[in-house]
């Protein structure tokens, strides 16, 4: 899988942005968007229709904060049901 960094485009120089920007918003962790996913006005892509622009993957950071969050719930329900305990007796 090849990721684009840059595209090479053609078309009038007027038409060519600066930058393309990407909606990610809908997107999941796995997904991705290809040059064939992608169509511009007055531009045509000169990059095969297969290669990968964006891939969406979680960052380590991520999913180690994630799986704390778990934990962090669950020891949180284990002091909290001590404390009643405690409070019981």
């Amino acid at each position: 899988m090849t990721m684009k960094r840059k595209l090479t485009v053609k078309g009038l120089l007027k038409d060519i942005p600066d930058v393309i920007e990407i909606d990610i918003s809908e997107m999941e962790i796995g997904d991705s968007v290809k040059i064939k996913d992608m169509s511009f006005d007055n531009l045509m892509i000169e990059e095969p229709p297969t290669d990968v622009v964006v891939t969406l993957k979680s960052a380590r950071a991520a999913q180690a904060m994630a799986a704390g969050g778990e934990e962090e719930e669950e020891t949180e329900e284990t002091s909290e049901e001590g404390s009643e305990k405690a409070s019981e007796e």
